[in-house]
């Protein structure tokens, strides 16, 4: 039953790319190079539409705005589109509050921020969320958040064990 669900979700789930229909599953791809990509990420930016989406995909629209303060060079564009990072990330949230990819998306914008700007305030409440429901995510999803966590050393080898499922 769950992985009927995943694949309906995943056929029903695309957006408007251009004249193209972009996947949820490119769009992760997308969204992982756009990090050291700052054309790709403004074209993703300019393109995703993201009105009336189901809350993952205002969930990336998010995350590109935390990818678009990184590569601004401007102080005032870097904390504008941070905050509307902060904004739409919350937005899907509340639309999907136990989606463990959501979390995980704002738990890593979160954490690569310095601590003193005050955007870390999340970390905790997403990391106990992404614990309790990693091991229903995606398997792609699922293996990226147990390496993030791996990697970076924030969780107990029992932790690790519950996100694998």
């Amino acid at each position: 039953m769950k992985k009927l669900i995943i694949i309906i979700a995943l056929l029903v789930t695309s957006l408007g790319f251009g004249n193209n229909t972009l996947s949820v599953k490119q769009l992760r791809v997308l969204y992982i190079k756009a990090i050291e990509n700052s054309n790709l990420a403004d074209e993703l930016y300019d393109k995703l539409q993201y009105e009336n989406s189901n809350a993952l995909i205002v969930g990336y629209k998010g995350a590109i705005e935390a990818i678009i303060a990184k590569h601004a060079w401007n102080p005032y564009n870097k904390i504008k589109y941070l905050n509307k990072s902060q904004v739409t990330l919350a937005k899907a949230i509340a639309a999907a509050p136990s989606d463990a990819e959501l979390r995980f998306l704002r738990y890593t914008i979160q954490f690569y921020i310095p601590e003193y700007l005050g955007y870390s305030n999340d970390l905790d409440k997403d990391k106990k969320v992404i614990l309790k429901y990693a091991s229903s995510a995606v398997k792609e999803v699922r293996e990226v958040i147990v390496q993030f966590f791996t990697e970076n050393k924030l969780c107990t080898d029992k932790e690790l064990k519950v996100m694998k499922g």
